[in-house]
């Protein structure tokens, strides 16, 4: 509890200093917290990932691309090698620095939409052959796509307009997926 309080009083800090350069320290360990056993420090480290970029927007994509670099790493992983905390966690980094880079940035590249948007397709696959094989080892996974591909969505009109005749599909077999029991859903 201590540290989820620590890291929001981190966050409001960076929120107020605007301008100043932070230190890279503090950045690689917000990125190891990502991986924390409680998913309220998980979001709370996410947050503060947040504000720290907001401090120096330059940093806001480089940070968010590194994120989505561990991200696909840690997917690509075997299931008794990937840490379902540190999905959980990189996929909270994401969606936030995705909300930020919105409003600092005025939109993200649309091959980073791309690339967040495939990311979070094979998550779904992977999550399904996982429940397939009785495993809840998809669960963060799920959590962490949908979460991502609701961030997508909230990126622009014209980014999505590619996208429009995927998602019905992509919600039609998330339900099908839910309603055969699939523990993951």
């Amino acid at each position: 509890v201590a540290v989820t309080c620590a890291l929001g009083e981190l966050a409001y800090l960076y929120s107020e200093m605007g301008g100043v350069q932070p230190a890279v320290e503090v950045k690689d360990f917000l990125l190891k917290l990502c991986a924390a056993p409680w998913t309220p420090t998980r979001v709370a480290a996410a947050e503060a990932i947040r504000a720290y970029c907001s401090c120096a927007p330059e940093l806001l994509l480089p940070t968010l691309q590194e994120c989505l670099n561990f991200l696909h790493m840690e997917v690509g992983l075997t299931q008794s090698e990937s840490s379902s905390q540190k999905i959980h966690g990189l996929s909270c980094f994401v969606v936030t620095l995705m909300a930020a880079a919105k409003v600092q940035v005025h939109g993200l590249p649309c091959a980073l939409l791309d690339s967040v948007m495939s990311l979070s397709k094979m998550m779904l696959k992977e999550a399904f052959r996982a429940a397939n094989e009785g495993s809840s080892w998809g669960t963060s996974r799920v959590e962490g796509a949908w979460a991502m591909i609701c961030a997508c969505l909230r990126s622009g009109y014209d980014w999505i307009e590619t996208y429009l005749p995927v998602l019905p599909r992509m919600w039609a077999e998330h339900i099908t997926d839910a309603a055969s029991g699939d523990s993951a859903y």
